[in-house]
């Protein structure tokens, strides 16, 4: 199995979850990690759609796992759902990863 390296990000990232709030903190080729202001008392779904603003795309994903601290944000591990990767990997080479190189080695995995 090959490891999916984690990429830094040119800026933040704003994202919505239905009307819930967050931000994506890193990616990867095949997904994320993103803090989510969630209520403490729900439980974050396994399976959501985040909206992300800037470029206008929606993106499936499965939450592999989850944090919160106290009453702060949950953090969410999450992989973007199997048949969105490619437009997945190609958002990341336009949009998100700070380096040109790894935008073209994440658009061609």
């Amino acid at each position: 199995m090959r490891v999916s390296r984690v990429r830094p990000l040119r800026t933040s990232i704003p994202i919505h979850v239905g009307d819930r709030t967050g931000r994506v903190l890193d990616v990867s080729r095949i997904g994320l990690r993103f803090e989510l202001d969630w209520p403490p008392e729900d439980e974050v779904p396994s399976a959501m759609t985040l909206t992300i603003a800037n470029p206008s795309v929606t993106v499936p994903v499965i939450v592999v796992w989850k944090l919160q601290e106290g009453r702060g944000p949950w953090i969410c591990g999450a992989i973007v759902a199997a048949d969105r990767r490619a437009e997945w990997r190609r958002l990341l080479a336009t949009a998100f990863l700070t380096d040109g190189h790894e935008a073209r080695t994440a658009a061609s995995s």
